[in-house]
């Protein structure tokens, strides 16, 4: 879909194209979606994590836009949950939290209107430094997890408008939705991590976003014709 759009634009455009670069950093909720723990006493709370990276854009006119940033993460996640025994009862409400981080890419296309903007495109994310923290499990348990997780695709979608800025520098809020499509865990038919029990079947886990973002972005160089040829070239504003 990314290829079509920019071939697309490539072709049918005549108006002038400009490259942007910009910093940006969000803050938000996260929850790390997985069946068998929701079906089965486990109960997500409301948990947050961030990002910080930057963006290289590709601005075919005023209206269409081709984006990648490249963000590094923080993911936590916490839940609540109880132990039945032999005999059925329920053993006291433990906690347990579940934080990992790495580098995640979005491809985006957005469509920028009368300063608001609209963005949707795939991703791809990194997952490491997996820590989990227990009031119940051993704590041997608990150790060497790095292995438990894996690089997944997600999809993002997001919305936000123009803030304040100049001709060429401009500040936009907005917010950011991205959702691991791909399981981000590794099926070990043991544990079904993060969960540490055995279920019936395996059902995939699914790392979810929703974060408040701020972008300051500077449009750095336009394409535009030679005076003495039609060939055009990168100038720098």
């Amino acid at each position: 879909m990314t290829l079509s759009v920019i071939t697309f634009l490539s072709i049918n455009t005549y108006a002038q194209s400009w490259a942007d670069l910009g910093i940006k950093g969000g803050w938000g909720l996260n929850f790390l979606y997985n069946k068998n723990m929701l079906d089965n006493d486990y109960t997500a709370k409301f948990s947050s994590g961030f990002t910080l990276g930057g963006k290289l854009g590709w601005n075919f006119d005023d209206s269409h836009e081709i984006t990648l940033d490249i963000m590094y993460y923080q993911f936590n996640q916490t839940f609540k949950y109880n132990i039945t025994d032999s005999s059925g009862k329920n053993s006291p409400e433990y906690t347990r939290g579940v934080s990992f981080s790495g580098m995640q890419f979005h491809l985006l296309y957005r469509h920028n209107n009368v300063g608001r903007y609209v963005e949707i495109g795939p991703s791809l994310a990194t997952a490491k430094n997996v820590t989990v923290t227990d009031d119940f499990l051993s704590p041997t348990l608990l150790t060497d997890l790095d292995g438990q997780m894996k690089t997944h695709m997600g999809v993002t979608f997001g919305f936000g408008g123009y803030f304040i800025g100049t001709d060429n520098f401009g500040i936009t809020m907005g917010v950011r939705f991205n959702y691991a499509i791909a399981d981000a865990v590794k099926d070990d038919g043991v544990t079904n991590f993060p969960a540490f029990q055995k279920f019936d079947s395996y059902t995939a886990t699914h790392p979810l976003t929703a974060m408040f973002i701020m972008e300051a972005n500077l449009d750095f160089a336009y394409m535009a014709k030679a005076k003495c040829s039609n060939k055009k070239k990168l100038i720098l504003f």
